[in-house]
């Protein structure tokens, strides 16, 4: 039987847009020139020299070709500093992208302790660069 921990918000938005997966860092950094430097769960750095080593509560995905954002927990609240901005339109990749939404997903999960293992899989993350590698 498991042992409940907490129930996790996390919110799912998808635009009406397409770009290639190569172009997605852009996508992130046209974001977060969007919101500005100071909002930090949008880029985990505290400053040019320092990151912040906690799970990222905004993420930026390509789901089915379309640029996409998850917000965890804090970032659920954060992320209407992206919204309130009246222009949904960034430039990345030397073209004009408007981000209008084509869906959005809120849910609550909730977190539990298990007694067994359970196999998962992770695609398309690079966690640790030769710097952080050696860290590690």
């Amino acid at each position: 039987m498991p042992e409940t921990l907490k129930k996790v918000r996390i919110l799912q938005v998808i635009f009406d847009a397409e770009i290639k997966p190569y172009e997605l860092p852009a996508f992130r950094g046209a974001v977060i020139a969007k919101v500005g430097q100071e909002h930090i769960l949008f880029h985990n750095h505290k400053n040019n020299q320092e990151f912040v080593y906690n799970y990222p509560l905004i993420q930026y995905k390509l789901i089915r070709g379309k640029p996409a954002m998850v917000c965890v927990e804090h970032g659920v609240d954060e992320i209407h500093h992206f919204f309130e901005n009246s222009s949904r339109t960034i430039g990345m990749s030397g073209r004009e992208i408007e981000l209008k939404i084509d869906k959005i997903n809120l849910n609550r999960f909730t977190m539990n302790v298990w007694d067994k293992y359970f196999n998962y899989n992770i695609r398309n993350w690079i966690a640790l660069n030769q710097e952080n590698y050696q860290k590690y």
